[in-house]
């Protein structure tokens, strides 16, 4: 039994993660720097990973073969308001946790972003160069940089998913879920681009690529992109909303405080031919993320919010 470390493990890819980890029989220790979770059914600690000290003391204290770090400061725009604080989470976490890795080989997977592109073009691959257009994607690329110098033995996996959370309004797609529901009228962008993965999925592919022992940078994402106006107008099919709530509109008319990336379609055909799996695609992905719906998980997932 592997035991796993995940940090940022309440955030959307942290407890769908952990909690596939835990079926899985993996030991798993979850790390986020918010109270108000509880009853998880794996052991979690409540503690600030830039405070001195702490990185080291919790690699020390439960001696992890794997570590995989979802930490991220992700609001795009406040990014821009606080790009010191971004900094030191979307890159000195990244580096030091590496730092830690490669001195005790521990295997690090280190969660990355496919904002880091232009989105001139579209279809990037991992040898494709980079252009971060905000301060969001600039950290992010820059903790890619830390782990990959410092680990030559780690993962970086960038990545674009959708799924229900605790809280329930932490992806693009419970915001859609959420206003549909309501009958509440909104814009989706016919040219935001992107490439979302159901994040049940992506965390089997990442446990994968852990067992298969990968290394490097690699984009697991899904094979299919999609415009964010066309994911709604799916996601209404899928539930029986009225698909007419949803009206088309620009990226470029939204007043967004950060610039946005328009095409970020990824392709993750390294991905595919390194583990030899077929990724669900677009119509699978919201297929199962309504049958989630009709099991009651999201409802599961929201008993782990304290009152």
């Amino acid at each position: 039994m592997k035991r796993l470390l995940i940090t940022g493990a309440s955030g959307l890819l942290g407890i769908n993660l952990a909690l596939t980890a835990h079926a899985r029989g993996y030991d798993v220790t979850g790390i986020t720097l918010e109270e108000d979770v509880q009853r998880i059914p794996f052991r979690m600690y409540h503690l600030d990973l830039t405070q001195s000290g702490i990185i080291q003391n919790i690699i020390q204290d439960n001696k992890p073969d794997v570590i995989i770090n979802c930490v991220a400061l992700t609001d795009v725009d406040l990014c821009e308001q606080i790009p010191e604080e971004a900094r030191l989470v979307n890159a000195w976490i990244p580096d030091a946790l590496a730092k830690e890795t490669t001195r005790g080989r521990i295997k690090l997977l280190h969660i990355s972003t496919d904002a880091v592109f232009d989105g001139v073009r579209g279809n990037y691959s991992e040898e494709d160069s980079v252009s971060p257009q905000n301060v969001y994607a600039s950290t992010k690329h820059a903790g890619e940089i830390a782990v990959l110098e410092n680990d030559h033995n780690s993962l970086v996996c960038r990545v674009n998913f959708y799924g229900w959370s605790i809280s329930g309004r932490r992806s693009l797609a419970e915001w859609f879920f959420n206003k549909l529901s309501q009958g509440e009228p909104f814009k989706g962008f016919t040219d935001a681009i992107f490439s979302p993965l159901l994040v049940t999925d992506l965390a089997e592919l990442l446990l994968k690529l852990i067992e298969h022992d990968g290394c490097g940078l690699f984009h697991v994402v899904n094979p299919e992109s999609i415009s964010k106006y066309a994911f709604g107008l799916e996601l209404a099919e899928q539930f029986g909303f009225d698909r007419t709530l949803i009206s088309p509109a620009s990226i470029k008319d939204a007043g967004l405080a950060a610039t946005r990336s328009p095409n970020l379609n990824l392709n993750p055909a390294k991905l595919i031919r390194e583990l030899k799996v077929n990724i669900p695609n677009q119509q699978m992905g919201m297929q199962r993320f309504h049958q989630q719906y009709m099991e009651g998980y999201p409802q599961r997932l929201k008993t782990f919010a304290s009152p």
